[in-house]
């Protein structure tokens, strides 16, 4: 199990190093990036609420697909106030579009499939998959490119930003697993999730925040990004604080999707990554996280 886990970490890092680094090429390719792993966690979402998910492959694509489309709608939304009032009507057509073709196709699959569905259940299903994870992975977006909204601010300090959430919330779920088994101690929370830890939660709250804040001296000292994190006045005491709400948050988020899947009978959400599970498993934490990030620094930027 370990060595599985080692080997799909590192194919991980290195997802991750290749999306941060052709973001410092072309801002929008970590768009791309964050579109993707929406329509892998919806197909994963899809596969977890849908009925017929062990049969009928069609019903996951057409969930991931309506999902997918209403990032794409947020995803335009966030343009417009980039790029202004011009290109409003094109876009939101477009995504208007992708969104009511990817509901027809959901229905249209559930109705040919099995008649006896209630369809009314499905929509209400397809609506709690909306907000997790396909609303709360746009706040990604947003981390991208919050620093450009209507300004000419340079975009680099997203890339400080997305660097920050990303390595607190991933420092903090690797030593709340790692410490938390190796310590071991009363259970967390034993009738959700058995296999963590009162020590690994508050290992993975003391190092993430400090892998967190470590970070941000490190960005601050280079001076290409340590001149973005002067201008904005980010302080180390904003990341401190919020790198240590970011960190509970992201055990919270973990904990909640333990709690779903155990609703749903099923241990995994997807198997995409032999000893982690799917993607919604690995970035379960991430996905809340970076929304605490997102909204503390749009109130500290303002």
């Amino acid at each position: 199990m370990w060595k599985k886990r080692i080997i799909s970490g590192i194919f991980i890092a290195a997802a991750l190093i290749a999306a941060f680094a052709l973001r410092q090429l072309w801002v929008y390719s970590f768009d791309i990036f964050v579109l993707i792993l929406s329509f892998m966690c919806a197909f994963e979402v899809a596969r977890a609420l849908g009925e017929d998910r062990k049969h009928n492959p069609r019903i996951r694509l057409g969930f991931a697909l309506a999902f997918t489309g209403v990032n794409m709608f947020l995803f335009q939304i966030l343009r417009i106030l980039e790029w202004g009032i011009w290109p409003i009507f094109l876009t939101i057509v477009m995504a208007a579009i992708t969104m009511i073709v990817a509901y027809v196709c959901v229905i249209g699959c559930i109705i040919i499939k099995r008649r006896d569905i209630e369809i009314w259940m499905s929509i209400k299903k397809m609506m709690l998959a909306i907000v997790y994870p396909t609303l709360l992975i746009t706040f990604m977006y947003i981390l991208n490119h919050i620093p450009g909204f209507g300004t000419n601010i340079n975009s680099d300090l997203g890339f400080v930003l997305l660097a920050l959430a990303f390595i607190t919330v991933m420092a903090t779920d690797t030593f709340a697993m790692v410490l938390g088994r190796l310590i071991s101690g009363p259970k967390l929370c034993p009738k959700i999730s058995p296999n963590k830890s009162v020590s690994g939660a508050v290992c993975g709250f003391v190092l993430g925040t400090g892998f967190g804040i470590a970070a941000y001296w490190v960005l601050w000292a280079i001076p290409y990004f340590g001149k973005h994190i002067q201008d904005m006045g980010i302080l180390w005491w904003h990341v401190l604080i919020i790198a240590a709400i970011a960190s509970i948050f992201a055990q919270l988020g973990d904990i909640l999707e333990s709690f779903m899947k155990r609703k749903m009978g099923i241990k995994d959400m997807g198997a995409l990554m032999p000893g982690h599970g799917g993607m919604m498993d690995r970035i379960d934490g991430l996905v809340v996280g970076c929304v605490v990030f997102a909204i503390s620094f749009m109130i500290i930027l303002l």
